[in-house]
């Protein structure tokens, strides 16, 4: 027996410490976790995808991104084959090459840990030859302003210091320290920062816009005229238009903007839907904030910040008969959901007349796949009105008949990273899918910058940033009602302006979905 237990200890033992050494090894335990920037075969250069050691998820979307590029373009050869190594601790990477060219692009991810931060990383890769054409990085501003502040504090490199990519970084504003407390995000890191996702600002214009231009939820009592911008959707603008001449005067709505302070996000996005409506003066009354101090809470039950908010908001709203009221929520899903559900628990009359707006941080996923347990319009039976960086509902046809699967995951994501793969290797090899150009792999940053900059059609502004009108996606879900009580059915929307459409200020209808909450048959359509 003794011998047994002896034996039990050991195996226990052993299994402690090598559980020890791998959690050690990702950094999870503080140990002392060593970069380490990966040879580059002669001829081939490198793009560094930097990211937290736990984002295997958002690494898995990445490549799938990757593929979706190598199916729309002939010619483009895509290794995977080390995409997903067994050593968790090893690098990830994706090669991408030219028919009958040799050179190749290699994406590879260097992780994030406690021990190997932003800072580590970029040093070890400017020890390299070469260094890197790019890094990939800022899945949030935070971490974007981090990778920016380390690429501006190492000056010497092996040829130009290579570019900053964003992928989902959408603040204008990011705090930097105490004697700067606020910058530009593109200013930090300046003439070398490309962004791929839309900025908070171009956000909270889109989502004001699409409001304005949608006859069913435009708010009344403002000079603009309701159908700008609804000529390119199907639907009926006579009769919308004869609603609005037959129905008195309404004063302009009241705009109740939640912040809270705990969250950069929220901050900065509170920031631009404040200009936005102030630069708007003659849409509706001035915004009113509430600045909430902290954002934890349960998933459901408002916290206490919260509720002293809503206690506050039910006190200030004033409703005039059918006019809409604003609650704009510059918030991630959470917050937002408990926002909204208090609200209705406490004034289920009131709540009937108001319109929710946020911006990227509530998904597709979140309000259609997930919609009986995240986002039930039984229990916030208001629209609500947020923004995709790329067509959430680009789902094959499946012939049939135009039922779509409630279970089907967004496709923002795969689309954004496609995107963002797409330009980059055009600029990397200086050819397009379409053209018989020989290709030309860059071979310094500059090089890449310059070619990123020519692109036409153009992709970026002057700063940087991703240009206003070049598919900006906004998503309504309008709960059904009937004498005030909310129905288990709701309309999703869908909408886009770019192009021709954009410089004209018009929307177009992508996709219109039935949604349906509860019963059976919910996942065919039925009550």
């Amino acid at each position: 027996m003794r011998r047994a237990r002896l034996v039990l200890l050991f195996g226990l033992t052993v299994l402690l410490a090598v559980g020890f050494v791998r959690l050690r090894g990702l950094g999870y335990l503080g140990g002392p976790a060593t970069t380490r920037a990966v040879p580059l075969p002669a001829g081939d250069q490198e793009i560094a995808w930097i990211n937290p050691a736990t984002n295997g998820g958002t690494w898995e979307r990445f490549v799938e991104g990757i593929r979706l590029v190598e199916r729309q373009w002939p010619g483009l050869i895509v290794d995977t084959s080390n995409a997903f190594p067994e050593e968790t601790t090893a690098v990830a990477e994706v090669v991408i090459g030219m028919s009958g060219y040799v050179p190749r692009l290699r994406i590879r991810w260097y992780k994030l840990t406690s021990d190997a931060g932003h800072d580590a990383w970029v040093n070890d890769l400017a020890e390299r030859v070469p260094s890197p054409l790019a890094l990939i990085g800022g899945g949030s501003s935070d971490r974007a302003r981090d990778l920016a502040l380390a690429l501006t504090a190492r000056r010497d490199w092996h040829g130009t210091p290579p570019l900053l990519i964003f992928t989902t970084a959408t603040a204008d504003q990011v705090y930097v320290d105490g004697d700067n407390p606020e910058a530009p995000l593109m200013e930090i890191y300046p003439e070398r920062s490309f962004r791929f996702c839309f900025t908070n600002s171009q956000m909270a214009e889109a989502v004001r816009d699409l409001l304005w231009a949608h006859p069913l939820l435009r708010p009344a009592g403002s000079a603009m005229p309701v159908l700008a911008g609804w000529a390119a959707a199907p639907g009926d603008p006579w009769g919308a238009l004869a609603l609005f001449a037959l129905g008195a005067p309404l004063p302009p709505p009241d705009v109740h903007i939640f912040g809270w302070r705990d969250d950069p996000y929220s901050l900065d996005l509170t920031r631009q839907f404040l200009d936005v409506f102030n630069r708007r003066g003659d849409e509706a009354r001035p915004p009113e904030t509430y600045r909430l101090d902290y954002s934890v809470g349960d998933y459901y039950t408002p916290n206490r910040p919260e509720t002293k908010g809503l206690e506050r908001l039910s006190r200030s709203l004033v409703v005039d008969g059918d006019q809409k009221h604003l609650l704009v929520l510059p918030a991630v899903e959470k917050p937002a959901r408990r926002i909204l559900r208090g609200f209705t628990a406490a004034e289920p009359f009131e709540a009937r007349n108001v319109i929710a707006l946020t911006g990227d941080s509530i998904s597709l996923n979140v309000v259609y796949r997930d919609r009986h347990i995240a986002w039930d319009v039984r229990t916030m039976p208001m629209p609500v009105i947020f923004f995709a960086h790329q067509n959430p509902v680009a789902w094959p046809a499946d012939g049939s008949s135009g039922s779509e699967t409630p279970s089907r995951n967004a496709t923002d994501d795969e689309l954004l990273n496609a995107d963002l793969v797409r330009v980059l290797v055009e600029a990397a090899f200086a050819v397009a899918p379409e053209t018989s150009v020989r290709p030309a792999l860059a071979t310094t940053a500059d090089e890449l910058r310059d070619r990123l900059r020519r692109r036409q059609p153009a992709f970026f502004s002057d700063a940087g940033n991703r240009l206003e009108g070049s598919g900006e996606y906004v998503v309504c879900l309008r709960p059904h009602t009937d004498d005030g009580r909310a129905l288990p059915r709701a309309t999703l929307e869908v909408w886009t302006r770019q192009g021709e459409d954009a410089d004209k200020g018009r929307w177009r209808l992508v996709k219109m979905l039935p949604v349906f909450y509860g019963g059976a048959g919910d996942e065919h359509g039925g009550r």
